[in-house]
């Protein structure tokens, strides 16, 4: 039987064939062609979800006609997408870099702040909804062109151009910002733990009983327990106000008229650590009230929780963490000190009812801003500075936010005005406002960005950001679209790469109902919509609908609502015949060597950062997890080694070292085993030109 028999046999078996991306001689014919956006997200109730509605799910129950076809031998899918295009393959690459700049700070879940590159899988972070997040990956590569330097008056941050920010219209490309928009400093919620300091884990060389210390060199004895209550973070936030220390003591400078804020000082370290202060004169300063505590372990634990200078002090991460008694605590401890209000200390209430506290430390305020955004308290920070003096900032809080802070107010001021509204809570932590947008024409750098679990999202430099927007990968689609057109043999040419939004939003809404904030699909969720409902090419649509080239905002926005309704009609005019679920490394061999390209979804992960293949061109598994998604276009079962041939899509760059045979840059080999158990997991699927899996002639050059 000759090759054009061949093929009129099978089509009039197993149905026609699909040719997505491709239009005749006559251009009044067109079709298109489905796509996956990769970026995986596990959901296990949703697969056996779709077990239990589809017939013949798996691959194993549809293979008859080429089990074990691929036994031995070996295919490289990629070379029928050459021959279709005209052009050598090109690796596909994420649509926009959206990262940052080394050095930016991100929020832990314990409150501390570390840089991004120094964050690791595991570490769990603060998402924008203002609770912990495991960091599921981690990314650092290396990037020449635009960044932006977003400044706002509660931090500044540089990043690329396609970065997504929370703002008050949704997420928001740092690119797409105006001065007009509104960001948000993350809260800090979650669930608060109550934390106890022993001294003794501050003073190991101290002489300790049950429940008393004393600190070497030292007569006097203090509790040694000290639990991080409301009076402990009044103390610190003072502290932090109005302190000051030595070696052996800490003291507080305060004004002679604060008799109040003095005793109240007193009171609450005798009752903490068992020890009395003192009140001397301020030596050379009449007007100057000092209240000083002698005790080397009081001082020790101080200065422990809150280091730094009077330039670069912060709040303490404990106090980030802790209950919304204590952290209120600590801000009217500083704000005794270092705050201003009109209503506080006897004075009346004008016709604004205003707060304020200022600091010459920038990263104090910062702090003192997440604080207030964990407790939903809107306030603004500006910053000026004075001629020959340090530059301040400052942190305002206005009308009735004020009284969250000082509820004993809130009477009076209701009763003298009727007009003010209540407390509205703010869910997304503190609005601040853009001051200043700027580009940096050109950079050369390593930028960094962190995928994060569930939300999607983390805090850096304190506002609210997405991780990284991942660029569709159509890649399998489109290798099955070239076989298709060479297998046909008729005036067939390539069109357009497949367009990975629409497909991608209607994975995530119309199939898998999640309009959610965060980013990815799912292998079954991709697989139903391109059976049931087709795909669209990269190409202009009626409506406004361009999806000519990939764009990362419009991504992002048909995530949370669907691919648009107009355009539905289209798509299924052309739907993929057959997705199923493979789980085998022989079935996947048997799958390219019949044409039928196969998209990996599993948590497998390879390393991170710029990795290197072996001298055979693989990269091995590792323990780090990449919950990603990718293409198997190739395999040898030929070579010594057997494996299959992966294509990612992080562009070219991300991976060096040795290539074997035809393989392109950008891509890997992995061994047998390594694709076996990324398949187990159950949601890696395989797309087929017709109703099946039937043999089929494919061409010979793809056999290399």
């Amino acid at each position: 039987m000759d090759r054009r028999t061949a093929l009129k046999s099978i089509a009039a078996s197993a149905g026609s064939l699909w040719l997505p991306g491709t239009v005749s001689a006559k251009p009044e014919f067109e079709s298109d062609g489905p796509t996956w956006r990769f970026g995986w997200n596990e959901n296990r109730a949703s697969l056996e979800d779709f077990l239990r509605r589809t017939e013949h799910p798996y691959v194993s129950q549809v293979n008859q006609a080429i089990r074990g076809t691929g036994k031995g031998k070996k295919a490289f899918l990629h070379l029928a997408l050459e021959r279709a295009m005209g052009t050598k393959f090109v690796p596909h690459n994420q649509g926009a870099p959206d990262c940052f700049y080394a050095g930016t700070l991100v929020t832990m879940s314990d409150g501390a702040q570390k840089p991004i590159e120094k964050v690791v899988v595991g570490d769990m972070v603060v998402s924008h909804t203002g609770v912990a997040r495991k960091v599921i990956d981690t990314i650092r590569k290396p990037y020449k062109g635009k960044l932006i330097k977003v400044q706002a008056h509660s931090s500044n941050l540089v990043c690329t151009p396609n970065h997504p920010f929370w703002t008050a219209r949704g997420w928001v490309e740092a690119q797409s910002l105006k001065l007009t928009d509104t960001l948000f400093v993350t809260p800090q919620r979650g669930h608060s733990t109550a934390t106890t300091f022993d001294l003794l884990d501050f003073l190991p060389d101290a002489e300790a009983t049950d429940s008393k210390l004393r600190a070497k060199g030292s007569t006097k004895w203090v509790n040694r327990f000290v639990p991080l209550d409301a009076d402990l973070a009044f103390v610190l936030g003072a502290y932090l106000a109005e302190g000051s220390k030595t070696k052996h003591s800490i003291s507080f400078n305060l004004s002679r008229d604060e008799v109040a804020f003095a005793n109240t000082l007193c009171d609450k370290i005798r009752v903490l650590f068992g020890v009395e202060c003192t009140l001397p004169p301020g030596p050379s300063k009449p007007t100057v009230q000092i209240v000083s505590c002698d005790s080397g372990a009081v001082a020790t634990l101080v200065t422990s929780l809150c280091p730094g200078t009077t330039y670069t002090k912060s709040t303490p991460k404990e106090i980030q963490t802790a209950s919304k008694t204590v952290k209120k605590a600590f801000l009217l401890g500083w704000l005794e000190g270092d705050g201003c209000c009109n209503g506080r200390k006897g004075r009346k209430w004008g016709r604004r009812f205003a707060l304020c506290g200022a600091s010459v430390s920038l990263s104090l305020i910062q702090g003192m801003s997440r604080l207030l955004s964990s407790l939903g308290i809107r306030h603004s920070v500006t910053s000026q500075e004075p001629e020959g003096k340090a530059k301040a900032y400052k942190i305002n809080v206005r009308s009735q936010a004020v009284f969250e802070l000082y509820p004993e107010h809130r009477d009076e001021a209701t009763k003298r005005h009727p007009q003010l509204k209540p407390f509205k809570f703010q869910p997304w932590g503190s609005p601040t406002k853009i001051t200043k947008l700027s580009n940096i024409s050109s950079a050369s750098t390593t930028v960094y960005c962190l995928v994060v679990d569930e939300d999607h999202s983390f805090s850096a430099n304190l506002l609210s950001v997405h991780n990284c927007v991942s660029h569709a990968a159509a890649l399998g689609i489109d290798i099955l679209t070239a076989v298709q057109i060479i297998m046909k043999r008729m005036p067939y040419r390539w069109v357009a790469e497949s367009a990975t939004e629409p497909i991608y939003a209607g994975s995530r809404v119309e199939i898998g109902g999640y309009t959610g904030l965060g980013g990815g699909s799912t292998g079954h969720w991709a697989a139903e919509w391109v059976s049931r409902y087709g795909n669209l090419l990269r190409k202009e649509y009626p409506g406004g609908h361009d999806y000519t080239t990939y764009d990362a905002k419009k991504a992002v926005a048909l995530g949370r609502t669907g691919c648009p309704d107009s355009l539905e009609p289209t798509a299924k005019l052309h739907p993929v015949k057959k997705t199923a679920i493979c789980t085998s490394y022989s079935d996947l061999c048997d799958l390219i060597y019949n044409g039928s390209p196969v998209i990996v979804c599993s948590n497998v992960g390879f390393g991170s950062g710029t990795l290197t293949r072996d001298s055979q061109g693989f990269l091995t598994r590792k323990r780090k997890p990449w919950y990603h998604a990718m293409l198997a276009g190739g395999f040898d079962n030929e070579y010594s080694r057997k494996g299959a041939l992966i294509f990612n899509s992080w562009g070219a760059t991300w991976i060096k070292g040795p290539t074997r045979g035809p393989q392109p840059a950008g891509t890997f080999w992995i061994d047998a085993n390594t694709v076996d158990a990324m398949l187990r997991q159950g949601d890696s699927f395989a797309y087929s030109a017709y109703v099946g899996f039937p043999r089929t002639v494919v061409p010979p050059y793809i056999l290399y």
